[in-house]
């Protein structure tokens, strides 16, 4: 398995520091080790209290971890002397690793964890040696020594930090409170890539620095280069900030487990359908319903970010007499109809899955005559991957000015050519539930 060590500080509320570096690289399928720089007190707001471990006890800690235990990737965060400082450059070079180095110089309140020779000892020596310097913009612009106020102004930022000797890269633009959007620069070597995301106005998020920066560590320990690192972490930051843990009112916490609790429901979804393929069988057969070719069933778990959270399994009817034809599911499969389930489950949040099957005249014949159901007919033109946003938003508004209040089947044309009709459902053996009733009427 692989690993990764954090260097930082702690933090009771779990929100940042070591904890959820540990967590995060947990997560991401990495085992955590962690090294204690400092012993702070503090709320989600404010720092009461910070107590810099001795230059033993440090060294001590440094010393065990690095002599004993195999090490992919290093990250670091909260250093709060130049002994520190000192001590881990010499263990990253020492031992050749790559590091992470997030520079917690400020906190929000303005409570000081590294002062002013302790960054000028971490300029001249552990920045140089990163891989990756992930700072926000409020330590950028100590850093880079300008004023940040816009995008433009991170970017050159980004620059003269590469021309002062850094090796890549990533500012974090959350401190832009007067922007709509947030903007993350990575540079590496000159070349720079902007990553935007929609800033979360209702709530304010705790340690999302040091989560952001822990998976890239996790994501650099499993040999993934800075760039695709970064990337997949972007990826992973986006589906954590839509479920934060919310403390009060006002500011919440990201809660790295939720990935793993949705491995999990993936695992539970599986198993479910597993179960539901004889069922189908047996109501396909009993309504006389002669469909042949790929039937698949889309699941979605109960709170999904992405296609990456959809549970797709395809299933082969070759003719009537035959059983179905198991596949192996597949996790996060991307094309138009995930991406309609996932529209839907906004609209509907009790819909989760969808059972697609060949259109047939006959099953939508009987849909025709059936009152007890809502279905929706849709017309479609092939879309490619770069046109799927184009396809979620009329999808949007198409539901936006329908006054169902429910919707048990979609009928998909694609140009003028009836393609697929999709039983939805609240799990798969209520979407085949559908289907049996409608094919009673038969």
């Amino acid at each position: 398995m692989n690993t990764a060590l954090t260097i930082a500080g702690s933090d009771p509320t779990s929100g940042a520091g070591v904890a959820v570096d540990l967590l995060t690289f947990n997560s991401l399928r990495v085992h955590g080790f962690f090294i204690i720089t400092a012993l702070t007190s503090q709320t989600l707001s404010k720092v009461i209290r910070i107590h810099a471990v001795s230059r033993e006890d440090f060294s001590i800690q440094m010393k065990t971890v690095f002599e004993n235990f195999r090490i992919n990737a290093v990250k670091t965060g909260l250093i709060n002397t130049t002994y520190q400082a000192k001590l881990i450059k010499e263990y990253v070079e020492k031992y050749n690793l790559p590091v992470i180095v997030d520079p917690v110089i400020k906190a929000s309140d303005g409570t000081v964890f590294s002062d002013e020779n302790t960054v000028k000892e971490l300029t001249a020596g552990l920045y140089r040696k990163a891989a990756l310097l992930t700072p926000n913009v409020t330590e950028a612009e100590i850093l880079s020594n300008i004023q940040i106020q816009r995008l433009d102004d991170i970017i050159e930022a980004s620059h003269i930090l590469l021309k002062n000797g850094l090796k890549a890269v990533l500012i974090k633009g959350g401190h832009l409170d007067d922007s709509k959007e947030v903007f993350d620069v990575l540079n590496t070597s000159g070349e720079v890539k902007v990553f935007r995301k929609q800033r979360l106005d209702w709530l304010k998020i705790h340690g999302t620095g040091c989560v952001l920066s822990s998976a890239i560590t996790a994501y650099k320990a499993q040999g993934y280069s800075i760039t695709e690192a970064v990337m997949r972490s972007e990826e992973y930051f986006n589906k954590l900030i839509l479920n934060p843990l919310k403390i009060n009112n006002s500011i919440g916490i990201l809660q790295p487990l939720k990935i793993l609790t949705d491995y999990v429901e993936k695992i539970e979804i599986i198993e479910e359908l597993n179960q539901t393929v004889d069922f189908l069988d047996r109501v396909l057969e009993a309504g006389g319903l002669d469909i042949r070719g790929e039937l698949t069933f889309l699941y979605l778990i109960n709170k999904p970010a992405d296609t990456s959270d959809v549970v797709s399994l395809k299933l082969d009817k070759k003719k009537p007499s035959i059983p179905l034809i198991l596949n192996y599911p597949i996790l996060g499969l991307d094309d138009f109809i995930s991406r309609i389930m996932l529209v839907i489950k906004k609209w509907y949040p009790d819909i989760r899955v969808g059972l697609c099957l060949p259109y047939s005249d006959k099953l939508f014949q009987l849909l025709a005559e059936n009152s007890e159901f809502q279905y929706m007919k849709l017309h479609f033109k092939e879309f490619s991957i770069s046109e799927l946003n184009l396809l979620e938003e009329s999808f949007r508004n198409i539901l936006n000015e329908s006054e169902r209040m429910t919707l048990d089947f979609l009928i998909l044309f694609m140009n003028t050519t009836p393609a697929k009709i999709i039983v939805l459902g609240e799990n798969s053996f209520n979407s085949i539930y559908k289907l049996a009733k409608i094919l009673k009427k038969k």
